[in-house]
């Protein structure tokens, strides 16, 4: 059995957005980054903001808004908060639904759901 090397069971949250559709339809040119390593208060608050959506989505429909463009809004907030400017809040707003979700889905993968071997 091996031992635990932190360098190779982490890896850094690369991201590449080049080629993906703007909310207009465009395209986003070479657009590459990696996300700063979160602190505790990044993860806290991502993972409390996600769970809420549900929370977001029944006020709004109380409210008489849309639940789907809440839980939109935000799920585009958390994933804002939790790369801390890279990708940029300007960027991340202009995700297509489809996109940001798949972009969620894969920050929260990144941070410990799926295979640790992967």
């Amino acid at each position: 059995m091996s031992g635990f090397t932190a360098a190779s069971a982490v890896t850094a949250l690369d991201f590449d957005f080049t080629g993906a559709p703007r909310q207009d339809g465009t395209l986003f040119g070479e657009l590459k980054g990696v996300i700063p390593e979160p602190t505790d208060e990044r993860l806290a608050g991502y993972f409390t903001a996600l769970g809420g959506l549900s929370e977001d989505a029944i006020a709004a429909v109380e409210a008489g808004e849309d639940a789907n463009a809440a839980a939109v809004a935000s799920m585009r907030a958390a994933v804002t908060a939790f790369c801390a400017g890279t990708p940029s809040a300007e960027d991340i707003a202009q995700f297509p639904p489809r996109y940001l979700a798949a972009f969620t889905r894969w920050i929260t993968s990144e941070l410990g759901g799926g295979d640790p071997k992967a």
